[in-house]
């Protein structure tokens, strides 16, 4: 068994831990897919130092043939798991050079142009956006207006290279400096799923909505479950990131002024997520779908779609609520296991909070995450490490730290929680000047 991932992440543990909580056994190996020559590539395997895995390293479409020639099991007994949202075209390659055919929608899911044209012929779907391909010029006039716009890489994951547009005129000044700039997917890689250059470097626009953000996470198969977990605010500079999320969702008025409430019923907002995957061809697997409901309108609208368990720690908060961890979810979906659940009665109400890194530095301590806590259902998972980096262009992304997941009976006593939470001394990041260029 492979699990493909294209860095070696502290979930990558957790996520081999899970896999063999199903199997039984050691039959699995990590196979590491990166880009020849990538001046970036880190490869942390003190994560794994304790699991006695065996790390297989590829970086060429050549090195992966040899590596499945020196293989001794047979290509039809390899299983192939992809768990994160970087490792999945990476393992649709794996699965093409097997000669295997994909789970419809994984590809139409991690391409936001090809997922958005799968939309057009439903009317509630259809959204307004625009491809712009690698080193084209975007149009002199708009084709759809006003703005402010939104502009995202087809294929980029971590809020990386998200920008907010004013005008039309911005997003021709824009779009040119970053051509070129970031790979977000090897050429082999896209080779081997008929992507092309333009299309890997390609830019989608489409309208900002004002609203509030919130995502659907669930899993579909032979059944389907899924909740709605709302994000009370949501950060726009230096990324786009989240606040404090809960759910179930909550309506204006039983939430403070100054949070984003929703007006939609949670089971409405589930269904406008099942219409989404009907529409991409996903019907089996897990799922994470964000969206936004208009501030003005009241409408649903899609922001993306993950064919994967939610990050951060958003698994575990769903897991609270659902009774059901996604991860776990996941891979038994892929593999064909049966469908884990768990005893314990779900939460009535959930809370999550990540801590990022806003500014370019080194971790110095951990501040107020490493307790005591008067909040006895408080758990913290810490993915940085002390004395870990964070460069400039790291932090324009969602560089984590930590996260902080917590329940209660009532959203009272949640919203009380998460204002403790938002008290606790944050991780302190030593800058250093060098680091911002």
């Amino acid at each position: 068994m492979l699990l493909v991932t294209d860095s070696i992440y502290p979930k990558t543990k957790r996520h081999i831990e899970k896999i063999r909580s199903l199997i039984g056994d050691d039959r699995l190996s990590v196979l590491l897919i990166r880009d020849k020559g990538d001046p970036f590539f880190q490869r942390t395997g003190e994560y794994l130092s304790d699991l006695e895995v065996l790390i297989e390293e590829v970086d060429s479409l050549e090195s992966l043939y040899r590596f499945f020639a020196s293989n001794t099991t047979p290509a039809d007994e390899i299983s192939v798991l992809a768990l994160n949202q970087s490792a999945l075209l990476p393992g649709l390659a794996v699965l093409a050079v097997l000669g295997r055919s994909f789970r419809p929608g994984i590809l139409e899911s991690c391409d936001k142009g090809i997922m958005r044209s799968r939309l057009q012929p439903v009317p509630n779907l259809r959204l307004d956006h625009y491809v712009v391909l690698g080193d084209d010029v975007p149009p002199a006039r708009a084709p759809f207006e006003p703005g402010p716009y939104i502009v995202k890489p087809c294929l980029g994951t971590s809020s990386r290279d998200v920008y907010r547009a004013q005008s039309w005129d911005e997003i021709r000044r824009v779009i040119p400096l970053w051509q070129g700039s970031c790979k977000w997917l090897p050429d082999w890689i896209g080779a081997l799923l008929g992507l092309t250059r333009p299309s890997i470097g390609a830019f989608i626009v489409e309208r900002f909505i004002e609203g509030t953000e919130f995502s659907v996470d669930g899993w579909i198969g032979d059944d389907f479950d899924a909740i709605v977990q709302q994000k009370l605010w949501t950060f726009e500079q230096p990324f786009f990131g989240d606040g404090l999320t809960i759910s179930p969702p909550a309506c204006s008025a039983c939430l403070p002024a100054d949070y984003n409430a929703l007006k939609t019923r949670e089971d409405n907002i589930v269904y406008f997520a099942r219409s989404i995957l009907e529409a991409i061809g996903l019907r089996n697997g897990v799922f994470h779908i964000e969206g936004r409901e208009c501030r003005s309108s009241g409408a649903l609208r899609l922001i993306e779609v993950n064919p994967r368990a939610p990050g951060g720690s958003l698994w575990r908060s769903a897991l609270l609520r659902m009774n059901c961890d996604l991860e776990l979810m996941d891979a038994a979906l892929q593999l064909g296991y049966p469908y884990p659940k768990l005893a314990d009665a779900p939460a009535k109400h959930v809370l999550h909070y990540p801590f990022y890194a806003m500014q370019s530095g080194t971790l110095q301590d951990w501040g107020g995450l490493d307790g005591p806590f008067r909040l006895p259902n408080l758990k913290i998972d810490k993915v940085a490490t002390l004395k870990q980096s964070f460069y400039s262009d790291r932090v324009r992304e969602e560089a984590y730290l930590a996260f902080a997941v917590t329940h209660d009976d009532t959203l009272e006593a949640l919203l009380a929680q998460g204002q403790e939470i938002l008290r606790l001394r944050r991780p302190q990041i030593l800058q250093n000047p060098l680091m911002g260029t």
